[in-house]
């Protein structure tokens, strides 16, 4: 069955820059920006999984 592939860009964005200096022990420890950057990126990937529900078969 042919598959549909569909790049598509963010409309808004949270960045977490340098996340690898944030874990410790394999545990990740945020900060202001990242307690930013989360709730944006959640919202994001919401809305695009709630847009792309309907192609799902």
């Amino acid at each position: 069955m042919p598959r549909l592939t569909v790049i598509m860009g963010s409309v808004r964005e949270g960045r977490i820059p340098f996340f690898t200096q944030l874990m410790k022990n394999g545990v990740f420890k945020g900060n202001e920006t990242t307690d930013k950057a989360v709730p944006v990126m959640l919202g994001e990937l919401l809305r695009w999984t709630e847009a792309l529900r309907l192609l799902r078969v």
